[in-house]
């Protein structure tokens, strides 16, 4: 077969893609659009954050929710033109898509899709589905920049950098994880190249909208609430630990995790950067739930194709969520939370600490590789 016989074939097979991907989004939104939610908590989140962007126009407030920078709002305003419910579906749409492409290419076709079905249909998957949220933009952001940052590209790292930064909850350690690369590095062009990037887009954004930003982010009313997942919150509930202690054992588990980062140097790996994400979240002034999913798939289906009853074992204990009971999850669900999360955090850092995140890239293409 000739070139030209080559190329056209391959444009027909992306034509028929993207014709499926695009029939598969029009059929989803048309769904999500018809389903009778009132009285139900289906599109929890969304409501507020579709309020936030309603018509194209960024409204930062507190009781909306919406609390991502404005250089990442500008990439969802557009979802504000469609209705709450047709954009709560794209939403989930584009976050489905997310996690497909997440999902690490291991040569076993077997277990790769047996990764997809345990990540898509995880407790944390449908949940975040049903609440409506921004999770795509973070593990977006995580993938690009572990690419940008193992390939040396800076702009899939700079970009990757705006995206994760989205929700200091979740981006804290790998944020502070890479400045500290950065200075030990001997590669300053690609560090200077990636922060010129990252000022020139995030500095005119913030000088125009910061404030608004950087106000409704620290003023978060659900914080040490029921919901809390973070571990602060999740020690000062108990009633019975003194705020001494609680602060104690904050600074040691943030020490813990700076003391990693450092001994680890300068790799990071998808099971690494699992490992800080989840430690941000339990580190954080506050932390949803919804949350789990970005380390369920940026950490724990590497670490389940690598070593498959450890990542076994944690999805097992993230899905036996849906077989408690409303009222235990209404109660204790923050804790049962931040429980998995620390033993997840646990997992991802002896698998760090060990060395042993690094085989995963030998089963990989190069693209998806854990360097």
């Amino acid at each position: 077969m000739s070139n030209m016989g080559i190329n056209r074939w391959q444009m027909i097979q992306a034509g028929l893609l993207l014709l499926a991907v695009t029939a598969s989004a029009v059929m989803l939104v048309s769904f999500f659009d018809r389903i009778p939610i009132e009285g139900t908590s289906l599109a929890l989140d969304w409501k507020g954050l579709w309020q936030a962007m309603r018509g194209g126009i960024i409204t930062y407030q507190n009781e909306l929710g919406f609390r991502i920078p404005p250089w990442t709002a500008l990439l969802v305003a557009p979802l504000g033109f469609l209705s709450m419910q047709a954009s709560w579906g794209l939403m989930a749409f584009i976050t489905i898509m997310v996690l497909l492409i997440s999902v690490p290419r291991v040569r076993s076709k077997g277990l790769y899709l047996v990764s997809i079905f345990l990540l898509i249909l995880s407790y944390p998957s449908l949940r975040h589905t049903a609440d409506g949220n921004f999770e795509a933009i973070i593990i977006s952001g995580a993938l690009l920049t572990i690419y940008g940052y193992q390939k040396e590209k800076v702009l899939p790292f700079a970009i990757g950098i705006l995206l994760i930064v989205s929700k200091p909850q979740e981006s804290s350690f790998v944020i502070a994880a890479l400045g500290i690369y950065a200075l030990v590095s001997q590669k300053r062009r690609f560090w200077l190249y990636s922060a010129l990037v990252v000022l020139a887009v995030s500095l005119p954004f913030l000088l125009v909208w910061g404030k608004d930003w950087i106000t409704t982010m620290l003023a978060i009313s659900e914080r040490g609430s029921i919901m809390d997942m973070s571990l602060m919150a999740a020690l000062n509930r108990t009633g019975f630990i003194p705020p001494p202690l609680v602060l104690v054992i904050w600074l040691l588990f943030t020490c813990a995790n700076l003391y990693i980062v450092w001994v680890s140097r300068p790799r990071l790996s998808r099971e690494k950067v699992g490992m800080l994400i989840g430690a941000s979240l339990l580190i954080a002034p506050y932390a949803a739930g919804n949350s789990m999913v970005t380390v369920l798939a940026i950490g724990i289906i590497p670490l389940f194709q690598a070593r498959r009853y450890s990542g076994l074992l944690l999805i097992l204990l993230i899905n036996t969520q849906f077989f408690l009971s409303r009222d235990f999850l209404f109660q204790w669900g923050a804790y049962y939370a931040t429980t998995i999360l620390l033993l997840s955090w646990g997992f991802l850092a002896w698998r760090v600490m060990s060395g042993q995140d690094e085989p995963l890239r030998k089963t990989l293409p190069a693209a998806a590789s854990t360097r």
